[in-house]
């Protein structure tokens, strides 16, 4: 009798959760996160990033910190105008797509020096005019001034994060993989290439792989989604302990989330400790009691068998 009441929840949960993430796909918050650096590959703390959607006058900012990573939420699905200035530096200004549901891919941003003597313009300097191109979809023109910069200055291998992106938009896969690798072969924990290798692994149906990168990924992001995918893989390959840990890590880097607790009740509705995912369910609805993710607690917690 307890087996099929077990058995019963786990299947509400699981029904929950996929109502659950549709809504929240429909009515989630977009957001960016990145890296601003020099050509050397210095991460430039102090750096202002904004973003604005045209005339709207909303402003989204964020300000590097000492590693060189900034974060922005709040985007909607539309075109945004951003502008990175640090000082000493050339301004960099340009134009990219932003999507409202979830995660947008992750900016890593390589700044000129102003002393180089290239015109300011609209971000002025090769490499600005590599990204502009970019952005606007001219991949083979931007892949083409990319390997410039490099023939330049084959010391600059962050361009390589460049490069795999757009290598990525002409379905050329193997060509970005190998571009991430260089980066990975300088910088063992560059978030944005184990990030992005993960994300392809994860195209390509490679579970395994994806956590992999993931999981280096982990402690050279503060990304809350990095540990929460790492979670749900683990929790799917049946290591309840490590997907607790890193669903907590996630939480821990976003305290408004309330997804990582009910993920982590379900977890326990699938142990068959209905306590401890009420109480998981209990603090979802506690850090974010407007959300469609508190809703599915709640939910759950109705649907749980009672003490008698």
């Amino acid at each position: 009798m307890r087996k099929n009441t077990i058995r019963k929840a786990g299947l509400v949960a699981l029904g929950l959760l996929f109502v659950a993430q549709t809504a929240m796909a429909q009515m989630g918050t977009g957001r960016v996160s990145g890296t601003v650096k020099d050509q050397e590959g210095n991460p430039i703390e102090g750096a202002t990033v904004t973003a604005q959607a045209g005339d709207s006058g909303r402003v989204l900012e964020a300000t590097t910190d000492q590693r060189g990573r900034w974060a922005i939420l709040g985007f909607r699905s539309r075109a945004y105008d951003f502008s990175v200035q640090a000082a000493g530096f050339m301004p960099y200004n340009y134009q990219a797509p932003m999507r409202q549901a979830g995660k947008n891919p992750d900016m890593d941003l390589v700044l000129e020096r102003a002393q180089m003597g290239r015109s300011a313009g609209t971000g002025g300097g090769l490499l600005a005019e590599a990204q502009e191109l970019h952005q606007a979809g001219r991949y083979d023109e931007a892949l083409a001034m990319y390997d410039e910069v490099l023939t330049a200055d084959p010391t600059v291998y962050q361009i390589n994060l460049n490069r795999a992106a757009v290598l990525r938009e002409l379905g050329r896969p193997d060509d970005a993989k190998a571009a991430y690798q260089i980066v990975l072969d300088q910088e063992p924990g560059n978030a944005a290439a184990l990030v992005s290798l993960g994300e392809m692994a994860m195209a390509d149906s490679d579970m395994d792989g994806a956590l992999s990168y993931w999981e280096q990924a982990v402690d050279s992001t503060q990304d809350e989604v990095i540990p929460y995918n790492v979670a749900q893989i683990s929790f799917q390959n049946g290591e309840t302990e490590k997907a607790i840990e890193y669903y907590l890590i996630a939480a821990d880097r976003r305290a408004d989330w309330a997804e990582p607790f009910v993920q982590i009740g379900i977890v326990y509705l699938n142990m068959g400790d209905f306590p401890a995912a009420a109480e998981q369910f209990e603090m979802a609805i506690e850090v974010e009691p407007e959300s469609a993710a508190a809703a599915q607690a709640q939910a759950m917690l109705d649907a749980l068998p009672k003490p008698e």
